[in-house]
């Protein structure tokens, strides 16, 4: 049958209508009742989804920043997808600022709910130091010695303390300003 499966019905296929998709989904137990029961739908069909476009040869990636500001409704939807031991040829990175959440906050409590299920693993991302901000702005800039742009370097980092991310906006900020300018003399930054 027709079960579980998704079925597209193209109004003006045949010529006689006004050219609109609709698509509807049919059988696997979905009801028209889509606000009462919305959750368990998406849990049942969001992993059914993921396998059928992810291969061994081209796995799906899911990428979700911020995750700290999921919703409840997201993050049970998140967490089914992780626990689902059909999930194949899948990958889910997300991130979150720890210091925004807390210990037995929602997504603490699902993140240890997943791990309990599949080995979740952290990478901690640190804020560069002043001599890898250094680095980091000598390589963005060309420039082999950091030691030549120390003065630079001191501003980049009192104004990020580190954050790669806002580094990065600085440097472009300050030359769509106009205070740094490539030399087309010295073929250099400055």
């Amino acid at each position: 049958g027709d079960n579980g499966h998704l079925h597209e019905t193209i109004n003006g296929a045949d010529g006689h209508g006004g050219g609109a998709t609709n698509a509807k989904i049919k059988g696997a137990g979905v009801s028209s009742t889509f606000p009462e029961n919305a959750i368990n739908q998406l849990k049942y069909i969001f992993p059914k989804f993921c396998n059928c476009i992810s291969t061994r040869e081209r796995p799906l990636v899911l990428f979700l920043d911020d995750v700290q500001w999921m919703d409840s409704a997201s993050l049970v939807l998140l967490q089914s997808l992780l626990t689902d031991s059909r999930m194949k040829h899948f990958m889910f990175l997300g991130t979150y600022r720890i210091d925004e959440v807390d210990e037995n906050s929602e997504l603490d409590r699902a993140l240890k709910s997943i791990d309990e299920t599949r080995p979740v693993d952290f990478v901690d991302l640190c804020n560069l130091t002043v001599e890898e901000s250094a680095r980091f702005v000598a390589t963005v800039l060309g420039i082999d010695d950091p030691e030549e742009i120390a003065d630079l370097n001191e501003v980049v980092y009192s104004k990020t303390r580190g954050n790669i991310l806002f580094s990065k906006q600085i440097l472009e900020q300050l030359f769509r300003k106009g205070f740094l300018e490539f030399s087309r003399m010295t073929f250099r930054w400055e």
